[in-house]
């Protein structure tokens, strides 16, 4: 959520910041009609597009994605190794375990075992993954689409404000003086649809789409890890198996094999 937070604030920054330099008259930039039409319209379509509710699943997730920070692959292949390394794997020691396992999906997976589902842990794993896979690319593929509607609409905004405007013209010797404020006016509402379309709807999918990969692969690690515990192998078996799975930067050593060899 902070790196979101910071790149949203950035990023409106850079927006906001020329206006309060440049502008002579900061108040064009303010504009009711092109606000309602870009925002009413956006919600509007959702409505229209989405079953209501998937779309408050949707409103709901992504504000659960964007504030939490998904774990580093790191800090799950650790807590498995650590698990191993003091259960050995045995039904009786990871049941004293499993309530003091951090990571949701291995804990799920622990229980299984527990539970003596052994052997359809794997199809188990498997399905959730793709399930929350699926539902994940849901999300993101539902924020990309709405975004690319504010634009539109932020046009639709300037074309009924010319309309108005060039209607008006003729009916008044002070028109052509008006014209630039005017199409100013106009124009603020395609800036509205720009800003929510590239500040607020594609940065949003983007971050979702990196967490749901993370995600993934952190459970593909865990599966791996749940599968090797209930196959009840060493916790060195575990560790190098784990670490086969990362890059080499992010390899851990909790059985402090780097120590010895350096010894």
């Amino acid at each position: 959520m902070a790196s979101y937070a910071i790149g949203f604030l950035i990023s409106t920054l850079v927006v906001i910041v020329p206006i309060l330099v440049m502008a002579n008259n900061r108040a064009v930039y303010i504009s009711l009609e092109g606000f309602v039409i870009v925002i009413g319209g956006t919600i509007g379509i959702a409505v229209s597009a989405f079953p209501f509710k998937r779309l408050v699943h949707t409103i709901k997730s992504v504000v659960t994605i964007l504030k939490n920070e998904v774990d580093d692959g790191p800090v799950v292949v650790r807590e498995i190794i650590e698990l191993s390394q003091k259960t050995k794997g045995e039904r009786a020691s990871l049941n004293k375990e499993v309530d003091s396992i951090r990571y949701p999906f291995l804990k799920d997976g622990v229980q299984l075992i527990i539970d003596r589902i052994d052997h359809k842990l794997e199809d188990i794993l498997v399905d959730r993954i793709r399930t929350r896979q699926e539902n994940g690319q849901s999300i993101v593929n539902i924020v990309k689409t709405l975004g690319k509607f504010p634009p539109a609409l932020g046009l639709l905004a300037t074309v009924l404000s010319l309309v108005t405007l060039l209607e008006g013209l003729g009916g008044s010797k002070s028109g052509m003086s008006s014209l630039g404020p005017s199409m100013a006016v106009g124009l603020v509402g395609t800036l509205y649809g720009i800003v929510l379309a590239n500040l607020v709807f594609s940065p949003m999918a983007e971050n979702l789409a990196v967490k749901s990969s993370l995600d993934t692969r952190n459970r593909q690690i865990t599966m791996v890890g749940l599968l090797l515990l209930r196959d009840q192998e060493s916790a060195l078996v575990v560790q190098e198996s784990l670490n086969a799975m990362l890059e080499i930067h992010q390899r851990v050593d909790v059985l402090g094999l780097d120590e010895k060899a350096a010894a």
